[in-house]
């Protein structure tokens, strides 16, 4: 309790600072910002730009109340975002029970909206900065008051009944978390705005149903071409950015996927592998992101055996799924 009283004093005085002395290049209420919105619940899409390591790119994020500066648009994503976060530490629970993530977000009423929800792993992990070496890994100005702790997504863990998966700030990971323990400081963070179609997600590149010869796979919720066979050899971390810059597999230039764009893979409906496994066969393996992460001899992974987002040593050994 002495730690709540600490933690929620530092909160409010954080709080009363962000009101009167609100970031430059937030100010400016953004002039399309309605425009923006309906794009965005059109089905435009995420920016490719939203799956960058870093978050602080100029015209990202925008108020547009800024007299009452309590919610926070991001033009890459169409997403609305709660500027703050739960008062207090809560549990998750999919019935909206009290105390809890969802209830928090179905009884928010912020920026004179009421439809917030608990967001994805992928919606909350695009406000992850990756580029930054200290916590909170989060553009400042935009979302002055986040902990390091852990922030709720809406997704509960496969095959473990008493948990669901978190995303800190402090260190940029996803990982499962007891769904009934508040008492470690694990916030929420409600969001609004389109949910993307599951629907046909996947296609061959030219629009058509995948088939056994389809080599590439066009994800229509992110627009990106992936490689749909791993690397047929598991190398460290500067083969595996080697190897995508060589590939030439149907005359297109590949890369290694940043951490972001290797996450939007994973399907937390599924478990052992998390992903959809007719589309990717032969993928519970660890794979490699390009996004590095503190030390330099440190970058950023995907194990789709369960869908945790790891960091691991350069030279450990991992698999290769390259893009475009």
């Amino acid at each position: 309790m002495r730690f709540l009283n600490g933690f929620w004093k530092l909160a409010f005085a954080v709080f009363l600072l962000s009101l009167s002395s609100i970031s430059a290049e937030l100010t400016v209420e953004d002039p399309d910002f309605e425009a923006l919105q309906a794009g965005a619940e059109a089905g435009s899409g995420w920016s490719n730009r939203a799956f960058q390591d870093a978050t602080n790119q100029s015209g990202r994020y925008f108020l547009p109340n800024v007299l009452l500066p309590m919610v926070v648009y991001d033009s890459f994503t169409g997403l609305t975002w709660e500027r703050f976060q739960s008062l207090l530490p809560v549990v998750w629970n999919q019935t909206a029970y009290p105390g809890s993530a969802q209830a928090h977000c179905v009884s928010l009423c912020a920026g004179g909206y009421s439809d917030w929800r608990v967001p994805s792993v992928m919606e909350l992990q695009s406000l992850v900065d990756y580029s930054l070496t200290k916590a909170p890994r989060i553009n400042a100005p935009a979302f002055p008051i986040t902990f390091p702790s852990g922030y709720w997504s809406s997704e509960a863990v496969v095959n473990a009944s008493h948990e669901a998966w978190k995303l800190s700030f402090g260190t940029g990971k996803i990982e499962p978390h007891d769904a009934f323990l508040s008492r470690k400081g694990i916030l929420a963070r409600c969001v609004r705005g389109p949910v993307p179609s599951q629907e046909d997600r996947f296609l061959d590149p030219s629009g058509s149903v995948l088939n056994q010869s389809s080599s590439e796979v066009l994800d229509t919720t992110t627009g990106f071409v992936w490689q749909r066979a791993l690397s047929n050899f598991t190398p460290t971390s500067s083969l595996a950015e080697e190897y995508c810059d060589m590939l030439r597999l149907g005359g297109h230039k590949w890369q290694l996927p940043s951490i972001k764009q290797l996450v939007s893979l994973v399907d937390y409906d599924q478990n052992a592998p998390s992903l959809n496994s007719s589309v990717f066969p032969n993928s519970s393996v660890t794979s490699w992101s390009s996004t590095p992460s503190g030390p330099v001899s440190h970058l950023w992974a995907v194990h789709f055996q369960r869908g945790t987002a790891e960091v691991l040593n350069e030279t450990v050994e991992a698999s290769v799924r390259c893009v475009r």
